[in-house]
């Protein structure tokens, strides 16, 4: 990945410049703000390259999964909260550093998101619940699961999504 120009004034960061088109992908200052209405609307300049498609695409997914109504499965769930909406933003972010797309974002029945690798026979994904909790999760599809607590904070979520990737290449 290039390296990060000056942020301009009003972004929080700038999360991908493509050399060959100079195109950038913004996050406004909204984005990583936990109390804000509207928390990560993505402000580009025509995204071209493949790991930003991706990346605007799962933002705009987990934004879909915001206006989620109460009982979203008929089974008396809660849609993601702002607190699960958050980490799953700061997971893609990680994700999005990594250049390890995700398979799918999907909500979680047990409240939250779900963001889900499929490669062959092998699944894994990180879900991030509205309490604040982070669990990941390994299987190789022959019932032997391998689950783990993830600490919230950056370092640790980055080691889980590492271990996420080197699971799913192996």
């Amino acid at each position: 990945m290039a390296s990060r120009p000056t942020i301009p004034q009003g972004v929080t960061g700038i999360l991908s410049t493509s050399n060959s088109t100079k195109n950038k992908v913004y996050l406004d200052q909204k984005s990583f703000s936990r109390s804000a209405a509207k928390p990560y609307i993505a402000q580009t300049e025509t995204p071209k390259t493949g790991e930003e498609a991706w990346f605007l695409k799962s933002i705009r997914k987990l934004q879909k999964l915001e206006n989620l109504p109460a009982n979203w499965d008929s089974y008396g769930a809660n849609p993601p909260n702002s607190i699960a909406l958050f980490w799953g933003r700061e997971s893609l972010t990680v994700l999005f550093e990594m250049n390890f797309p995700p398979t799918q974002i999907t909500p979680s029945v047990e409240e939250g998101i779900g963001i889900c690798f499929i490669r062959g026979k092998k699944y894994a994904d990180i879900e991030c619940f509205n309490t604040g909790e982070i669990l990941a999760v390994t299987s190789d599809g022959q019932g032997n699961p391998n689950v783990w607590e993830v600490n919230p904070s950056g370092e640790e979520l980055k080691n889980s999504l590492e271990r996420i990737r080197v699971y799913l290449q192996s």
